[in-house]
């Protein structure tokens, strides 16, 4: 199985030398924990939106990162549309701002382009949520988890726990 996750860097960081996704702790740490648990079951790719370096591959040192912040929203539209129709689970963790500007203003791209029979995650604040017409989505997906944003936290343990429970389900049907 293959899987995406998208979600948001962190002020809270570590040494140069680290990955993206070991760089980045604080407000980061849940999105990482999910990636870690997916891996178990699927091919994870980890991209983390930062303002300063723009969007990053998980496994890139963030030493050798280049900074780009004025692309990263186009990147990560051509991510999700080049990934999305080969990735059995797409999990997307922004704060409102940044779900409008990638996943609301290019709604019906995303939508096209998910997998059938895919499972998604989408976190982010109640008004971004209400910005979408999820059944559309869910109507493409096989599954669809949805966290409403609360503070800072980008999902909370329950969807967590219920996305790996069916991501396991299915890693034990293929």
């Amino acid at each position: 199985m293959q899987a995406l996750v998208v979600g948001e860097s962190s002020g809270t960081t570590g040494k140069d030398s680290q990955s993206a996704i070991e760089y980045y702790r604080g407000n980061f740490l849940p999105t990482r924990k999910l990636a870690e648990d997916i891996s178990q079951y699927a091919e994870t790719d980890t991209y983390i939106m930062s303002e300063e370096f723009g969007i990053l591959n998980g496994e890139e040192t963030i030493q050798d990162a280049e900074e780009d912040p004025e692309g990263a929203v186009k990147q990560v539209v051509e991510i999700l549309s080049t990934h999305a129709p080969n990735t059995d689970i797409v999990v997307i963790l922004l704060t409102t701002d940044t779900f409008r500007d990638i996943v609301v203003d290019h709604w019906e791209e995303v939508v096209e382009s998910a997998n059938e029979n895919s499972i998604w995650c989408l976190g982010t604040g109640r008004g971004a949520l209400g910005d979408v017409e999820l059944e559309t989505l869910r109507e493409r997906v096989g599954d669809l988890f949805v966290y409403q944003r609360v503070g800072v936290a980008p999902i909370d343990n329950e969807t967590r726990e219920e996305l790996i429970t069916e991501i396991s389900k299915r890693a034990q049907e293929v």
